[in-house]
């Protein structure tokens, strides 16, 4: 579709995949003027020519999926905050209702706001891989309206797997690093490797392996939460 178009979101669906009004608004393919109609049909102009779905993929995958390991981690602590702040939230709210706290549901949201509280990760990735580049493929996600879409209604134990899809990324580059820091120990002539250089690469490696062990820990507990149903 050419520049200077109008195309509908449905249509847009149609020839790509759900969500991709996002993918595409973000690439800067098309935008979306406001409307003063209540209901109108989502309507977006096309700003650049529109791309082949196998093409567009390249893109998304290449700009949209591929981020440092430190911006990886932040999206994975940020939304296990706002797990933990719905499901606290959802808490209260029911212990502000009589009758509520005796419930079998009561118990179940409680279990799951325990073990998301004790779900605390490292600050950050140490310095040796923060910037490395990984990507992160959408089928890695247990539902595909994760971060392709980024749907707020997207269920809370569906979102908990993204975030355990992402640190399982991030230990993997860690334990990539510390394999090559145990490399390059291994090349080295004995008598180097009580210089300055390789103690530093002996900090390095344990700095990973003490982050690798701490968010194992969380990896573990969040991988357990059986977030209750809203109904029911």
């Amino acid at each position: 579709m050419k520049v200077g178009k109008v195309v509908t979101k449905t249509k847009l669906h149609k020839e790509y995949w759900y969500g991709v009004s996002v993918e595409l608004t973000r690439l800067g393919y098309v935008f979306r003027p406001k409307s003063r109609v209540k209901g109108a049909v989502a309507k977006y102009h096309v700003q650049k020519d529109l791309p082949s779905a196998v093409d567009l993929q390249k893109e998304v995958d290449s700009k949209l999926h591929t981020k440092s390991v430190g911006s990886w981690y932040e999206d994975a602590k940020s939304d296990l905050e706002r797990l933990r702040d719905e499901m606290n939230e959802w808490r209260d709210a029911m212990e502000c209702s009589e009758g509520l706290q005796a419930t079998e549901k009561y118990s179940q949201v409680e279990e799951a706001v325990d073990i998301l509280e004790n779900g605390e990760l490292p600050d950050e990735v140490p310095e040796s891989i923060e910037p490395s580049l990984i990507f992160i493929t959408p089928s890695a996600f247990p539902v595909s309206c994760g971060y392709r879409t980024r749907r707020p209604q997207t269920g809370r134990a569906a979102r908990c797997g993204e975030i355990c899809s992402i640190l399982e990324a991030v230990k993997d580059r860690a334990q990539e690093e510390i394999d090559n820091l145990d490399n390059i120990v291994k090349d080295a002539v004995e008598g180097d490797l009580h210089t300055e250089h390789y103690r530093e690469i002996e900090a390095k490696a344990t700095a990973l392996e003490e982050f690798i062990g701490e968010v194992e820990s969380v990896y573990d507990e969040i991988g357990n939460v059986e977030f209750p149903g809203m109904y029911g």
